[in-house]
């Protein structure tokens, strides 16, 4: 016989596990003769109460544990459970004359908040094959003050019952029981009247994404094992409940309160003449069924079925079983009981994504080849469509189309055709440009003719063009490839396939932009030390040394964003990390700040706060990131013989930083740079005029010291790393006013090249692409900009002398926009 899988090859088969049940535990209470039930009494001899635990899939495990408060079990070991009787409204003396028994279990009652502590005394194993059960007796339990309504909802939470919960979480499992009293020799009307659906059980859960399920179930009255003719007196009532929890996952429970206020009950056939009414307990919602007064509660006949109708059932809860009750109370010759009914909660079929790969999809020969994938779950059958293919037991499928095409998955769930949802695709079916980058895009004004580089990758079969919009140019070119082209003016370029119907389908461009540099003095209220920009420039972060914090700054107003952060000491040095999420500061009393950065949608704004600190040995001077923020590199420098050391700092967790590698480097380590890949770290030594160059191995897994970078002059206090491939060093030198432009892998005989700068330059920063560099001149107030994107030969100075505030110490750059801050006193408190 053919299979699935031998007609279609094609197929990548799915887990089954996928469809797994989830482990739940269940309870019930209840007296041998009534189930899930509590008789209301002040006879401490009448209830002999059961307390039973059940398991839905494999084995469940209890582990000894310790009795404690509740409030102390996240921290503590083993299984334990709490019965929580807080809704049986018991008195302190009532609850403290309960006592419970069961082998190899110990108790302890807790009276704060009337909790039942249990946890076994050795190991056991629950199956989950009928008639498994683990059965405590709870005897003495009597009630002067039962609640109002005629049940309640009780609850039992399971700490480390292996696999239903572990960690210091539990589950927390829902029951119900019925509160009436005890029988009086009279007779069961279950004999005489029967009660049960009369519609599938199945009630589907609602999950987001998809709009709610509205269930709907149907339950008769109709004559039982030994019929007879039943007569409703004048108090005679049915009351309908089911279990509720007040949030997910709602183990055991049908929905929360204030989901079941909105479910409806009404008549059904023969059920005209009933009373029906919803009780006012907004907490326990149930619903009151009076039938007329001397008349019999089911006729004769066609009159001996009576059925009541409930719809608008709503849920979010976990799948799994829970009970529905009908209570009656005051039928003239019979004992109060109850009726229950098992529902259970279906999972709603859910299709969690479905993609095209790739898409758009490049036609060849006519079609073109896409990988269809998805994931689903509670699934009984998939059909993707237009293909007519039941793909139930796969998670992907391989398809040839010659056009754009409407892809559908259709997911039919347990339950029939309502547990059914569906989604669809386009997958586009076109010539694809994959990329088109050009670096730098901004240039400036003076600096033309600029080399930039292309690099494109284009699928198609059809030639592919470089066009020069701005000229009206165009060069045939491979469609995946590399080129450096002298630009000599601002203007659009773009890459172009082109295509047989028309000379351009499609293309993607790219903006060469011109840049100038205009300084801006702007007068702030405190005296900044050192700057950093927020990577997308939104903000600036500026350190304000006489109040010890960190103050965020408007990058367009130099307002105030927020308040200002306060760090534990004196900040010394700050930094964003490249994508935003961390402001790193360093401070004079040996520590890293971390500060997070969280973006609100709803205000559409950041904040920031501390997330950790990390101790550091020795007082720090500047700080680095890597192209990610798994690491962090501060210098630090030992306060008696200035011997430099990289710290580097680890991203355990999103909150937690810690010291992975002290490296000694030279002496008076100051201002230090990543390359583009963050395998390698330079640090400038002011003290011994050199560059130590630290790098990742992946043998040990730890940064050491590989060599130096010697004979520079004098005093290097800063290194930048320049061009978009990080082949070329430029270090500061404070010394003798110069900046040294060195292959990265100087190793004394490369060639180099020295640019005059201004008077005691400080400090140096780069612009994202590494094609210009500003560096500071702290003795003549000015910036010099530096061209350094060509290598080390052709690094040259294009502004020697952009005035800035008095005596800078600082610049940060993002994109072509640099921000100067002076230094701890200066005279001009402007930026």
């Amino acid at each position: 016989m053919e299979t699935l899988q031998n007609k279609l090859p094609q197929l990548t088969h799915a887990s089954e596990a996928s469809q797994g049940t989830l482990p739940q535990l269940s309870f019930e209470i209840g007296n041998p003769s009534a189930a899930n039930t509590i008789y209301i009494t002040t006879d401490p001899a009448v209830n002999k109460l059961t307390l039973s635990i059940t398991f839905n899939t494999g084995d469940a495990t209890f582990t000894p544990g310790e009795l404690v408060p509740k409030s102390d079990a996240p921290k503590a070991t083993g299984s334990i459970l709490y019965l929580d009787l807080s809704a049986l409204q018991l008195t302190s003396a009532e609850f403290g004359a309960l006592t419970c028994v069961a082998a190899d279990w110990q108790f302890e009652l807790y009276p704060d908040g009337n909790l039942i502590c249990m946890t076994p005394t050795k190991n056991i194993t629950l199956g989950s094959g009928a008639g498994d059960a683990i059965n405590i007796a709870i005897n003495g339990l009597t009630m002067s003050n039962p609640p109002a309504a005629p049940n309640a909802s009780l609850n039992v939470s399971c700490f480390r019952v292996s696999p239903a919960s572990s960690g210091k979480l539990p589950q927390v499992s829902f029951f119900k029981v019925l509160l009436q009293n005890a029988p009086d020799g009279q007779k069961d009307l279950n004999s005489a009247i029967g009660c049960e659906l009369n519609s599938a059980s199945d009630i589907f859960n609602s999950i987001d994404g998809y709009d709610p399920v509205m269930n709907s179930i149907s339950f008769i009255f109709k004559p039982g094992p030994t019929p007879a003719v039943v007569k409703a007196g004048p108090k005679t009532v049915f009351t309908v409940s089911f279990v509720y929890a007040a949030d997910w996952p709602g183990y055991g429970a049908l929905t929360t309160p204030a989901s079941a206020a909105k479910i409806r009950v009404r008549q059904g056939q023969n059920a005209s003449n009933w009373k029906i009414t919803q009780n006012a307990d907004q907490q326990n919602p149930c619903w009151l069924m009076v039938p007329p007064d001397g008349q019999a509660i089911i006729g004769t006949g066609t009159k001996s079925v009576v059925q009541f109708d409930i719809d608008q059932i709503v849920t979010t809860f976990e799948p799994g079983p829970t009970l529905m009750f009908v209570q009656y109370q005051d039928v003239p010759g019979y004992n109060d009981g109850s009726y229950y009914i098992v529902l259970n909660k279906i999972p709603h079929v859910a299709i969690d994504n479905l993609t095209i790969s790739p898409n758009p999809a490049i036609v060849q020969n006519g079609v073109a080849e896409v990988t269809v994938s998805w994931t689903a779950k509670n699934f009984k059958l998939l059909t993707l469509m237009p293909f007519y293919e039941d793909v139930t037991k796969v998670t992907s499928y391989k398809a040839l189309l010659t056009e754009t095409t409407d892809i559908t998955l259709v997911a039919n769930g347990a339950g029939g055709p309502g547990n059914t949802v569906m989604k669809t695709v386009t997958a586009n079916v076109l010539p694809e440009i994959n990329s088109f980058i050009a670096t730098p895009t901004a240039i400036y004004k003076k600096d033309f003719p600029h080399d930039v580089k292309f690099y494109w990758d284009v699928d198609t079969n059809d030639p592919v063009y470089l066009v020069n919009v701005r000229d009206n140019t165009k060069e045939p070119v491979d469609k995946s490839g590399t080129l450096y082209k002298s630009v000599k003016n601002p203007g659009m370029w773009s890459i172009v396939p082109k295509n047989s119907a028309k000379l351009y389908e499609l293309q993607r461009s790219v903006l060469i932009q011109a840049f100038d540099q205009e300084p801006r003095n702007v007068t702030v209220d405190f005296i900044p030390k050192q700057v950093v920009a927020s990577p997308d420039a939104q903000f600036v972060a500026a350190i304000n040394q006489s109040a010890n914090s960190v103050e965020i700054l408007n990058s367009l107003t130099y307002d105030r964003y927020t308040d200002p952060i306060n760090v534990g000491g004196k900040p010394i040095d700050i930094l964003f990390s490249t994508n935003g999420k961390y402001l790193f500061s360093v401070e004079d009393n040996g520590t890293l700040t971390v500060i997070g950065v969280t973006y609100n949608d709803s205000t559409a704004s950041y904040s920031f706060s501390i997330v950790c600190t990390v101790p550091l040995d020795n007082v720090p001077s500047h700080i680095a990131v890597g192209p990610d923020e798994d690491y962090v590199f501060v210098t630090c420098n030992d306060s008696e013989d200035q011997q430099g050391h990289l710290i580097v700092i680890e991203k355990l967790s999103d909150t937690v930083f810690s010291v992975k590698n002290d490296v000694p480097v030279g002496i008076s380590a100051m201002g230090l740079a990543t390359d583009p890949t963050g395998a390698l770290v330079y640090v400038a030594n002011a003290g011994s005029n050199n560059v130590s160059v630290v790098g990742y191995s992946s043998l040990d897994d730890s940064f050491n010291f590989i060599r130096n970078i010697s004979d520079l002059e004098p005093q290097p206090v800063d290194v930048a790393v320049g061009d978009p491939t990080g082949d070329t060093l430029l270090v500061v030198c404070k010394g003798s006013n110069k900046l040294i432009a060195v292959h990265h892998d100087d190793r004394g005989s490369s060639l180099r090249q020295e640019l005059p700068l201004g008077n005691l330059p400080m400090g140096i920063d780069t612009d994202t692409s590494r094609a210009y560099a500003f560096v500071t001149n702290s003795g003549s107030n000015t910036v010099t900009l530096v061209s350094c994107g060509g290598g080390v030969s052709n690094c040259k100075i294009l502004e020697a002398g952009i005035p800035t505030v008095n005596s800078p110490a600082g610049i940060s750059s993002r994109s072509t926009t640099p921000w100067c801050l002076p230094p701890a006193a200066p005279t001009n408190p402007s930026r």
